[in-house]
């Protein structure tokens, strides 16, 4: 019987920032880095609002640096391999649904499989949220939710959702609790699953 995995997209399985981060500094004339992200959000350091944020990544999902951006290391690999041991791969993003099209195009070039793509629109400025991700696991059964954003973990974490937090920059500060665990890389959250038992 297979059971469902929930994967963050942006900074899981691209590597997002730092590819936004340049696209950005030669678009708006700034001098970001991924290391500047150390807290959750982009107004502050983007120097915007929440709307204007929206709009630029809108932009920037439609761009061909968006579409050049690399896989994190070990992602792909890592996904073969959960599938393998019967895993079903919803991948969750914050992204809405004009995004989808750029992100299914990404997916496909860089060799992604996976069940179901959700949109939930979780960008600044929404209209149209979708479900949090704690609670999109929950009603799904979900086995364990992997992601960068410390809130996500936590309120996967609240619905008693196995949670795996992929170290950034911007969550380097929060204090993972049990059922929500830290990893530094995709080998070690494979580790971790298979120590907890949910990799068998």
């Amino acid at each position: 019987m297979s059971r469902v995995l929930a994967v963050d997209f942006d900074d899981v399985l691209m590597q997002t920032t730092s590819v936004f981060c340049r696209w950005h500094n030669a678009q708006f004339g700034t001098s970001l880095g991924e290391e500047d992200f150390t807290a959750w959000g982009l107004s502050s350091k983007l120097g915007c609002t929440p709307s204007e944020v929206r709009v630029r990544l809108v932009s920037f999902y439609q761009s061909a640096e968006h579409q050049d951006a690399p896989r994190v290391v070990g992602a792909l690999e890592a996904l073969e391999t959960l599938k393998e041991h019967g895993y079903t791969v919803h991948i969750l993003t914050a992204r809405d649904e004009g995004a989808r099209s750029a992100s299914e195009d990404w997916l496909r070039a860089n060799m992604f499989t996976y069940h179901a793509l959700h949109c939930l629109d979780h960008l600044p400025d929404s209209t149209t949220r979708g479900p949090t991700k704690g609670r999109w696991c929950y009603d799904n059964s979900a086995q364990a939710l992997i992601d960068d954003g410390d809130h996500n973990i936590q309120d996967a974490a609240a619905f008693g959702v196995p949670a795996f937090l992929l170290t950034k920059p911007w969550n380097v500060s929060y204090i993972a609790k049990p059922p929500a665990v830290r990893a530094g890389s995709w080998e070690e959250i494979l580790s971790l699953l298979s120590t907890s038992g949910l990799l068998r």
